[in-house]
């Protein structure tokens, strides 16, 4: 999600004007899109955690209200799968694009595990 900020124009590219590296900002749809994980969407899970922890699976955002003090183990899990097409290469050689067969590829999984002490 790109922040509002009311004092800046909307725009598609950015670059940094000093004698540094180039910064550049790609919009699509009215969403940033600068890294590896704006374009594939990781699938993220609470593996262990206390009850009263909730994960907002699509965004992997962890929130919740503790009911006592202590500390809690925590371990959420990151998956990232992405669609394949096979093409007709044949097809493909005089500029039209044929789907043969469609599968999920299996990118990687990373798995963290944590504590959250309560006070």
């Amino acid at each position: 999600m790109v922040p509002a900020y009311p004092s800046s124009p909307p725009f598609a590219r950015r670059q940094q004007r000093t004698g540094g590296p180039r910064h550049s900002l790609r919009i699509e749809g009215g969403n940033q899109v600068d890294g590896y994980f704006d374009i594939e969407k990781p699938k993220f899970a609470l593996l262990q955690g206390p009850a009263w922890l909730r994960m907002d699976e699509p965004a992997g955002i962890l929130s919740g209200t503790p009911t006592a003090t202590g500390r809690a183990e925590v371990t959420v899990c990151a998956t990232i799968d992405r669609p394949v097409r096979k093409l007709d290469e044949k097809a493909l050689i005089w500029g039209r694009e044929q789907v043969l067969s469609t599968a999920t590829e299996h990118v990687g999984t990373a798995t963290q595990k944590f504590v959250i002490e309560v006070q």
